[in-house]
């Protein structure tokens, strides 16, 4: 079965899920609803064989009421196939984690809610994995300050680099 069918019988089995088909460059992108998102990714992977979540990552659009977007890159090693599935999340939006059909989406959903702070109901230990556990933003939000302030990151960061690295590169004469 070809992406294209696969897509075909989606669309009869969750009719008013599906938002949005696209392909861009040859991969095949659907956008759907937080409603049917996780009953439409457990048929993904029990049904048509996405057995392999390469992964999951979140895209930011600040003037959206649903400003992230979550993007998973679902790809199937035994017939060879990708397929996108996003979903919109952000405001009264929380789509479910999938870390029980794919377990590797633990740590994959974890880096999206530390970066851009959406969160995964039933997600088994949302919890920071790349920020301190103190730190209080989002850095991949495109509202997060970027600015000159010096920010406590809780290390000692250096200003010149160690006594045994030149100042200057090398020249090439």
């Amino acid at each position: 079965m070809t992406v294209p069918e696969i897509i075909e019988k989606l669309k009869d089995r969750f009719p008013d899920g599906i938002r949005e088909t696209l392909v861009f460059r040859g991969d095949y992108w659907i956008r759907v609803d937080n409603e049917v998102h996780y009953d439409l990714m457990k048929s993904l992977k029990e049904e048509y064989g996405f057995n392999f979540l390469m992964d999951v990552v979140g895209v930011d659009y600040p003037r959206r009421k649903e400003r992230i977007e979550v993007i998973y890159n679902l790809y199937s090693l035994g017939e060879h196939l990708r397929l996108f599935v996003k979903i919109r999340a952000g405001g009264d939006i929380v789509p479910r984690s999938v870390t029980d059909l794919w377990p590797s989406a633990n740590w994959m959903e974890r880096e999206v809610f530390d970066m851009l702070g959406v969160q995964f109901a039933n997600h088994p230990d949302l919890r920071r994995i790349l920020m301190r556990d103190d730190f209080p933003w989002h850095p991949l939000r495109k509202d997060f300050q970027l600015t000159s302030d010096e920010i406590d990151f809780g290390v000692p960061i250096r200003t010149k680099p160690p006594k045994h690295i030149k100042d200057e590169p090398d020249r090439l004469e």
